[in-house]
């Protein structure tokens, strides 16, 4: 037994870990011992990585000489991003024809700088900790920022290509397949999926995972799988989160479909990968300007707020993944009476009251996510609620119609005691998430949380949290405004194969979002997307809580669809039935 495997044995006994190595290596498995998968992920995470960096170092493919060199952004470059792969996906209820997405898809890369996805990710080598350095100094490197790069290829070939495209075509319609056919689509009502992992069917056998998977190989920044049944389709885009954020996959389908569609004159100009879209405007101001700064959760407060994490994680360590349908019907009505709710008792003038739809459902959500958690007490909430700061830095402001392909996303954060979130009327809930986006959405504010994160990451090398030391924080991505539903892909759909009728939705636009695979990480505890209303107008999402609080949510929606049907809705602007967990944390 090697020096290194005896002492991952001797460091890691609970842990089972499956290290990336050459093919000339066997794979060496660690003992984890009884916890459950998710309470030790994101450690198991950490000590892969050291023992890939570290302990074993494969090594990294040899640097090309014209390849072109830049190191990653600060914005794209943290250690949350570092922990997220994302395999997005869309269903669409048409066959695609996937030589049409692929030859699009190169055509694009060849129109100006979208070539620089087509970059591979690196670690700098001036960075990479060795063997002989302290355990500790490893770890505070390995989570420090400032230390991948990107390599892009002065052109792309067989052997060195832009991207990765792999289709897989499946002798049966979508609803004779085992596991597709359980994928959710809207009914007009309420709706709650079960938890379904269908990674297996949308990504390929090959397809990267984490990190590792493209430090030590030469995988392009995109991987794309398309799966054809005889009546629908999957595609799902795999990529790092230090890649882009859901803006940055708005403008990559939207300049792929305009290709797909002959309409390049439409394609935006590429910005991001080698250009710091708000590192730079984050030194002009204090980071003691940000109205979050005294809640900074550091030093001693940060480790409660980490042991409470780490026990909750101990204690609730089963996640689940689950995709929900709310109709928008249900929205519009809930909207009219939180707003006739405000106007009556604010001292505003009317016309200055306002609450998006996602305003509304949010709230909802909120205190629906509240009650399966058993949250209900005097505990401090943290809603952070992420939202594209593209208009409000200098450098992206002034060219609206570019694509800006980068992580340009800050909190709007919402603090408030569950009490007041479950049993206060949903109006007050709403109207304070609404100005918490108000009040972070300002230039300067965005600009003084930058630099709070710049701080963080000089000092911690880990991202800036805030909220008091016992909160629970919860994480909501806000992909309306991305128009996903809208990306249109109808010169590749196949015309024999698709429906012309009894649809909800235009040929060639998806009828559904799919969650492939969510990583489980400390940071994805409690997190969730709000993926927009497709074509039926049927508002989405997909959230990421523990395994016990999806009944109580589920008997929620039930209440939900039978208020409906009674038009009984203003029943949920006050919620004060007795709740089984009523006490706790009073």
């Amino acid at each position: 037994m090697s020096r290194q495997l005896r002492m991952v044995r001797r460091y890691a006994p609970r842990m089972k870990v499956s290290v990336y190595l050459p093919s000339a290596y066997p794979t060496p498995e660690f003992p984890r011992g009884n916890f459950p998968e998710e309470t030790s992920s994101a450690v198991i995470d950490m000590c892969h990585t050291v023992a890939i960096s570290v302990l074993f170092k494969p090594p990294a493919p040899e640097p090309v000489p014209t390849d072109t060199v830049v190191p990653v952004p600060l914005l794209d470059d943290q250690p949350r991003w570092h922990q997220r792969c994302v395999h997005y996906g869309y269903l669409f209820n048409d066959v695609l024809d996937s030589d049409k997405l692929r030859h699009a898809l190169q055509r694009l890369m060849e129109i100006g700088e979208w070539r620089k996805l087509g970059a591979r990710i690196r670690m700098n080598v001036n960075h990479h900790p060795s063997i002989e350095i302290p355990v500790k100094r490893i770890l505070t490197d390995i989570q420090s920022h400032g230390k991948l790069e990107y390599h892009i290829p002065a052109h792309f070939d067989a052997a060195r290509p832009g991207f990765v495209l792999t289709s897989d075509k499946q002798p049966m319609s979508i609803s004779e397949h085992p596991l597709a056919s359980k994928l959710p689509t809207s009914s007009g009502r309420p709706f709650l999926s079960s938890h379904l992992d269908i990674s297996s069917l949308s990504l390929h056998p090959d397809c990267p995972r984490k990190l590792v998977d493209w430090l030590f190989s030469d995988w392009p920044l995109l991987v794309i799988h398309v799966v054809n049944f005889h009546d629908a389709t999957l595609l799902s885009l795999t990529y790092l989160h230090v890649v882009m954020d859901a803006m940055g996959i708005k403008h990559l389908f939207q300049a792929w479909s305009s290709v797909v569609n002959g309409r390049e004159e439409y394609v935006p100009r590429f910005r991001g990968i080698d250009e710091d879209l708000g590192g730079t405007d984050s030194a002009i101001m204090s980071a003691r300007e940000f109205i979050q700064f005294p809640k900074w959760l550091r030093g001693f407060r940060w480790i409660i707020f980490r042991f409470r994490t780490f026990w909750e994680m101990f204690r609730y360590g089963q996640q689940e993944t689950r995709q929900l349908c709310i109709p928008g019907h249900i929205i519009n009505i809930m909207r009219g009476q939180m707003m006739r709710k405000l106007e009556q008792t604010s001292h505003q003038h009317a016309e200055s009251v306002f609450l998006s739809e996602s305003d509304v459902l949010l709230a909802w959500w909120t205190r629906t996510m509240l009650k399966g958690l058993g949250e209900t007490g005097r505990r401090p909430i943290a809603l952070y609620n992420l939202f594209d700061a593209r208009a409000n830095l200098p450098r992206t402001s002034a060219s609206g119609e570019d694509a800006f392909i980068s992580n340009v996303i800050l909190h709007a954060t919402t603090s408030l005691r569950a009490r007041e979130m479950v049993y206060r009327p949903l109006s007050f809930l709403a109207w304070h998430i609404r100005s918490a986006l108000i009040q972070h959405r300002t230039r300067h504010q965005s600009l003084a949380q930058l630099a709070t994160q710049k701080v963080a990451l000089d000092t911690t090398g880990a991202t800036a949290l805030w909220g008091e030391p016992t909160s629970l924080i919860i994480f909501c991505t806000n992909w309306h405004r991305c128009q996903l539903y809208e990306i249109d892909f109808s010169s590749a759909v196949i015309p024999s194969a698709s429906p012309a009728t009894g649809r909800r939705n235009t040929i060639g636009r998806p009828l559904q979002h799919i969650t492939a695979a969510m990583p489980k990480s400390l940071h994805t505890r409690n997190f969730g997307i709000i993926f927009g209303k497709d074509g039926a107008g049927d508002w989405w999402l997909a959230w990421t809580l523990r395994a016990q609080a999806w009944p109580t949510i589920q008997k929620e929606l039930e209440r939900l669809d039978n208020l409906d049907k009674l038009g009984q809705l203003d029943q949920l602007q006050e919620d004060k039935r007795s709740h089984p967990n009523q006490g706790r944390n009073a």
